[in-house]
């Protein structure tokens, strides 16, 4: 309906963490409105313009493996890659957004096709692109591919407060980029349950860095288990482990019911954030978002994680020292089941003291910063860049 403004528009402002109100306030506040972009896209619909066969993959090989890749490779690539390349990119410049924008804003990008295809172009183009951190991990992985590639590929890259000497010219410390109410997390005490929240991770490996990922899963499930088990009667009982809503491969929904068919589930099917704010503590069973989005909040957050399945940064584990300090990161179930159990019905004693909260005001700053006013700091960002050379 309003294609003919957005396709004009100098910015474009998509795919972030923020309210749809958020984002019209931002919008309009840069004297434009939201521009939307095809979701439910069916790639079989798109017409072949290539062939894979007529498609040249080579590389210089020094190796077994190497030459293995040099013959598969091409056998394994998305036909939207090759052969719907051209009618990809047709259907990209066909759409509502900017054609020729001088600057995009985007959160999470690359892990939509879509969005992939058309930043490429626009960059390319010489637009300019800056990204946002859009989960945990970032800056404390030893390594960390998204991270690398991110920051790369953008002009500036907003972190949750950590900078990349790397690459300090890019990296600059925002915060938060998330539809956060920053008056959760007061009434913490007058909770009554325990948030114990599932990490999900594919069958198969996707990326190459520090985290635990499929092959590390089983023993990360167990752990799950283990802690779980180790909890008194009471504390079952007022625990409610949260999974995510779509299984990718390890069929999570079916083993912990099996294990567990008394405890309360959520299958993601509540906001994360109220069910912290309804929470006395929030279990995060590996250092990735939820942890970092419930110490910004200053919910009392236990921790369950292993640096030997999890190697971090050595700056990044002086700041993690704070947690363990802390007794928030702990490295085992058994451990992790008997803080709570000696902090539950006296968490003020342990959260609120004056030790335990300047430790989290230092971690936090570093990894998980609060912006007060997201919409205001975003525009200034922009403007701050737009014009940039």
């Amino acid at each position: 309906m309003f294609k003919f403004l957005t396709i004009n528009q100098k910015i474009l402002i998509s795919r972030n963490y923020l309210s749809a109100i958020q984002n019209l306030k931002i919008n309009l506040r840069l004297f434009q409105i939201p521009a939307l972009y095809p979701i439910d896209i069916n790639f079989q619909s798109l017409p072949n313009n290539k062939k894979r066969e007529n498609f040249i993959f080579s590389f210089e090989h020094k190796n077994l493996f190497e030459n293995f890749l040099a013959h598969e490779l091409i056998n394994h690539l998305p036909k939207v890659f090759i052969e719907k390349f051209d009618s990809m990119n047709k259907f990209v410049e066909n759409s509502n957004l900017s054609k020729k924008p001088k600057l995009i804003f985007l959160t999470n990008f690359f892990s939509n096709t879509f969005l992939s295809f058309y930043c490429a172009k626009k960059r390319e183009d010489g637009s300019k692109l800056i990204l946002s951190q859009h989960g945990g991990c970032y800056g404390q992985y030893d390594r960390h591919w998204s991270e690398n590639f991110e920051i790369k590929i953008s002009n500036k890259f907003l972190t949750y407060g950590w900078e990349n000497l790397k690459y300090e010219n890019k990296t600059y410390p925002f915060g938060i980029i998330k539809n956060i109410n920053l008056s959760y997390g007061k009434n913490f005490k007058n909770n009554d349950k325990l948030l114990f929240i599932v990490r999900s991770r594919s069958k198969f490996i996707n990326k190459l860095d520090s985290s635990a990922r499929s092959n590390q899963s089983y023993d990360y499930l167990n752990n799950c288990y283990d802690f779980l088990h180790r909890l008194n009667k009471s504390l079952k009982g007022k625990t409610l482990v949260r999974l995510r809503d779509n299984d990718l491969g390890w069929a999570e929904h079916p083993r912990f019911l099996k294990e567990f068919p008394n405890l309360e589930y959520d299958f993601g099917v509540n906001n994360i954030f109220k069910l912290m704010d309804s929470s006395r503590i929030v279990v995060s069973t590996s250092l990735s978002t939820s942890y970092l989005e419930s110490l910004m909040m200053n919910i009392p957050t236990v921790v369950i994680s292993n640096y030997n399945l999890e190697p971090m940064r050595k700056d990044a584990k002086e700041y993690l020292n704070l947690l363990i300090q802390s007794k928030i990161l702990h490295f085992s179930p058994e451990s992790a089941a008997k803080h709570i159990e000696q902090v539950w019905e006296n968490i003020d004693d342990w959260w609120l003291s004056k030790q335990v909260q300047e430790n989290i005001n230092k971690f936090c700053l570093k990894y998980a910063k609060k912006v007060k006013n997201i919409e205001k700091e975003i525009i200034k960002i922009i403007n701050l860049n737009i014009n940039v050379q």
